[in-house]
């Protein structure tokens, strides 16, 4: 799956140990789509991905999700294990379709205004 999105606030690298010995970091960023109804996504990078982002950077993240189970509760992950550039044009173009008015909305064909009740 892919989400276009602007970088909002980049959390500090998480690190620790593996059960194997091994070490392991990963790190949140927090990122805001675009269109009429903007969400808040927190999504998880690997470590290869770590300290690659900026507040304000606009990019198109492939994403996957998990989740897991804990004491009987579930948790889900927005894992990233790519990311692109936008250009500026490819930006204002996904930016001018969200933006475009749904023509169902428009004003009946005999120029009507009046509500029928």
């Amino acid at each position: 799956m892919i989400l276009e999105a602007k970088v909002k606030e980049v959390l500090p690298v998480q690190s620790g140990d593996k059960k194997d010995g091994g070490k392991w970091s990963n790190q949140l960023i927090i990122v805001e789509t675009f269109g009429q109804y903007p969400k808040t996504v927190a999504l998880k990078l690997p470590e290869k991905l770590c300290n690659q982002f900026k507040v304000g950077m606009v990019k198109k993240f492939h994403y996957e999700l998990s989740s897991r189970e804990y004491n009987g509760k579930y948790y889900t992950d927005v894992n990233v294990w790519k990311f692109e550039g936008v250009t500026q044009e490819e930006h204002n173009q996904q930016q001018q379709t969200v933006n475009t008015p749904d023509d169902r909305i428009d004003t009946p064909p005999d120029g009507s205004t009046d509500l029928p009740f």
